[in-house]
């Protein structure tokens, strides 16, 4: 079976503050879900608003 790279994944998270630097906190269970290695790219849509983010760790977190 073919990895579809283009799929709709909705979930609830919250968004935390790392100095200037805003991040998605993100379950390792979705981010394996995500595919595309340990750096997923995703669009995260806030209020019609749509951003682009490479998904990564920062220490033990994600």
């Amino acid at each position: 079976m073919k990895h579809n790279p283009y799929y709709l994944l909705k979930f609830t998270t919250e968004i935390l503050q790392f100095g200037n630097n805003p991040g998605i906190e993100v379950s390792e269970q979705i981010l394996e879900s995500l595919g595309g290695g340990k750096r997923p790219l995703i669009v995260v849509i806030l209020n019609n608003y749509s951003y682009t983010y490479a998904v990564g760790k920062m220490g033990n977190e994600l």
